[in-house]
C-alpha cells in the first residue's frame, strides 16, 4: 500500500466518531447468496410441479379453489420473506475500515446485529484463510484479527479476496504503530 491514506468513502454509519473516515466497505461474496438462492426457486416452483398432479391428493381437493389460492400465496409469501431476510442479512453485514478501528456488523434476523470493533492500534496479527475448490475459483474466504488485551477478536466470514483486506488492514495497523 502507498504511504498516503486511501481516499474516505461517502459512508456514515451509527457509532461513527466525528472526524472519522471510512476507508473501506466489504461484504461476503455474492457467490455465497448462491445456496439460498438456489433453495428458493426450488421452493417457489414446487406448487407449480404438484399442481397438475393435484387431483391424487385427497387433502388438497377437499379444499375450495379460494382456499387453495390462499394457501399458494401464503407459500409464495413465506419463501419470498425467507429470500428478503437473507438479501438483507447480507447487505447490512459489512466489514467497515476506517483510519481509526476496523469495525464487523453481523445481522441476526431483521431486528438483532451484533458489532465487534477493534482499534488500528490494538490490532496485534491479522491472517487469512481460503479452503476448498469453491473459495479459491470465486476468490473469497475468512480474514481473522487478533487484538491486544481484552478486546474481542474479529472473525470476517466468507469477505471476497481476503489477501487483500489482509494486507489494508495489516498495513493500516502498522501506520498508526508507525
Amino acid at each position: 500500500m502507498a504511504d498516503q491514506s486511501p481516499k474516505p468513502l461517502p459512508i456514515q454509519f451509527i457509532a461513527q466518531n466525528p472526524n472519522e473516515q471510512v476507508y473501506y466497505l466489504f461484504r461476503r461474496n455474492f457467490v455465497t447468496n448462491l445456496p439460498w438462492m438456489v433453495l428458493m426457486f426450488m421452493l417457489l416452483i414446487i406448487p407449480f410441479v404438484f399442481l397438475p398432479y393435484s387431483e391424487q391428493f385427497s387433502f388438497w381437493t377437499s379444499l375450495s379453489e379460494e382456499m387453495q389460492f390462499i394457501l399458494l400465496l401464503l407459500w409464495i409469501l413465506a419463501v419470498c420473506g425467507y429470500g428478503l431476510m437473507n438479501l438483507v442479512r447480507w447487505y447490512f453485514e459489512v466489514f467497515l475500515v476506517t483510519d481509526k478501528r476496523v469495525l464487523d456488523i453481523d445481522m441476526v434476523g431483521f431486528l438483532y446485529r451484533n458489532v465487534a470493533e477493534a482499534q488500528l492500534k490494538s490490532i496485534q496479527d491479522v491472517s487469512h484463510t481460503q479452503g476448498g475448490v469453491f473459495q479459491l475459483l470465486f476468490n473469497f474466504g475468512n480474514v481473522y484479527i487478533q487484538t491486544a488485551g481484552t478486546v474481542q477478536n474479529i472473525e470476517v466470514k466468507e469477505v471476497s479476496n481476503p489477501g487483500l483486506v489482509h494486507d489494508i488492514v495489516t498495513d493500516l495497523a502498522s501506520q498508526i504503530d508507525g
